[in-house]
């Protein structure tokens, strides 16, 4: 999974376990680390060990997880995901798909019990849903800490805070070029990252005043969130989860591009005069357009901080699903997709010993 996915769905596990859920995270790529990762319960499972060739192998292992329903990470659009999609719709069991809400296009045609749809209701609220095929839900927001309480020194009324969400390299190294560019005013700087150490030597030789920069380790949620909730503008990679987090907190947003997440065709027309997804001369003029005046007026500020607590809020309508028995509906997809795998098999094979004949 990609780093978003990975983290939202920890989130989501943390709520249902305290529930009484035994989770089960199956993680496609590298496993991160992060606080969330390393202060798990006892009642949540990482495997990160997947089958992504075969589906029949993937369905076993699947399987073996005894799972009572199954909550897809993202829309399966290609590659691995269709496999282990396939091999998911195989356990006949109750099955939702989680998915991000980029914009009135993204819910697609899929044979599920639900979908949930990660995303800000205040952007999309003029919109109509009257099917209920899909549920927007707010982003997992839940504890944030308040300013007098963060982790970083107050900084002066007329000095604006700039966040840097470098837990990716490439974002921490063209936050710190940005910045470093930005005089009038000049910001107060929070680099989050794996190396704090190695970050403030960046911070330094990049001409930032070391009482101007601050560099911390990777931060709890509730840490996050405060930060973004007290900063100016925030510096983070091109992914859906990061950029709606900081709109969720009113702080506008600067995408770094790292080579996967979102593209810039990506952003919907109604984010665009809150995030910059652009040439970093492009970039650098959208951070000090935010750090003079914030995009968010007081309508929209009050309207944002309703948004929030959206694992609780999931964790409502998949405990609605898992009690909602449908055998037959179930019993006909396990059915048929178990068919449509054995045809695919078969075509396989039948071709491979054609080749090689």
């Amino acid at each position: 999974m990609v780093a978003g996915v990975f983290f939202r769905a920890i989130r989501l596990a943390s709520v249902l376990s305290d529930r009484g859920w035994a989770c089960n995270i199956f993680n496609v790529g590298p496993l991160l680390k992060d606080p969330k990762v390393e202060s798990l319960g006892a009642g949540i499972r990482i495997s990160n060990e997947l089958e992504t060739r075969d589906v029949w192998k993937a369905f076993r292992q699947l399987r073996g997880a005894e799972p009572d329903i199954v909550i897809f990470g993202e829309a399966p659009l290609a590659g691995a995901l269709q496999i282990l999609w396939r091999a998911a719709e195989m356990l006949g069991k109750p099955f939702i798909l989680l998915e991000q809400y980029y914009d009135l296009g993204t819910p697609g045609k899929f044979d599920v019990d639900l979908m949930l749809l990660y995303g800000l209701k205040c952007f999309w609220e003029c919109h109509s849903n009257a099917r209920r095929r899909w549920i927007i839900v707010p982003p997992f927001i839940d504890q944030v800490t308040p300013l007098a309480e963060l982790p970083v020194p107050p900084a002066q009324p007329s000095t604006p805070r700039v966040l840097i969400l470098g837990n990716d390299a490439s974002v921490l190294k063209q936050g710190i070029q940005l910045l470093a560019g930005i005089t009038d005013p000049s910001p107060q700087v929070v680099a989050i990252s794996g190396d704090p150490a190695g970050a403030a030597r960046q911070m330094t030789a990049a001409g930032i005043p070391v009482n101007r920069g601050i560099a911390l380790p990777l931060q709890s949620d509730a840490n996050l969130f405060g930060l973004l909730q007290s900063s100016s503008a925030a510096i983070t990679a091109n992914g859906f989860m990061q950029m709606t987090e900081a709109l969720a907190m009113a702080c506008p947003a600067v995408l770094v591009n790292r080579g996967i997440g979102m593209w810039p065709c990506q952003v919907d027309e109604l984010f665009q005069p809150y995030v910059c997804f652009s040439e970093p001369e492009t970039q650098r003029d959208a951070l000090r357009r935010w750090l003079k005046h914030s995009p968010f007026d007081d309508r929209l500020r009050e309207q944002l901080k309703r948004e929030r607590n959206g694992a609780a809020e999931c964790t409502r309508h998949i405990e609605r699903i898992a009690a909602d028995v449908r055998p037959l509906r179930r019993t006909w997809r396990q059915t048929a997709w178990r068919i449509h795998n054995i045809r695919k098999t078969l075509e396989s094979r039948f071709h491979g010993h054609e080749a090689i004949a």
